[in-house]
């Protein structure tokens, strides 16, 4: 089961990939009228703060000429910690390397963050 952490970096995952997959070929609007939904809806989706409905999503894959496993993101790119926050980190973890212990602590906690 997918902790809530999870289930929103799988929400904002998918609209970012129906956001890059959607391009040029439609505006928002034009998206919204070909599947029934609002240009509001639209934009909640592609920001991960509305779920989409599985025919929906089909629908949105079928619009755009893509395969449905080309939106959704794999399990395996659920990550709990935010990207910037580990790009933070692992320039941290770069810059403490010769202090041996502030360095190997951070290592680990990206090791242990990226296991999740």
């Amino acid at each position: 089961m997918l902790s809530k952490e999870q289930q929103d970096i799988f929400y904002k995952k998918l609209g970012d990939n129906i956001k890059a997959t959607r391009g040029d070929k439609f505006v928002q609007d034009e998206l919204a009228n070909r599947t029934g939904l609002s240009r509001i809806s639209i934009v909640n989706i592609e920001q991960g703060k509305q779920k989409v409905q599985l025919h929906t999503l089909v629908e949105i894959a079928a619009l755009l000429k893509v395969q449905l496993s080309e939106i959704i993101p794999p399990l395996d790119d659920l990550k709990v910690i935010d990207s910037k926050v580990e790009k933070i980190i692992q320039k941290e973890v770069e810059q403490f390397q010769d202090v041996e212990n502030v360095g190997s602590i951070l290592r680990d906690f990206l090791k242990l963050s990226q296991s999740k």
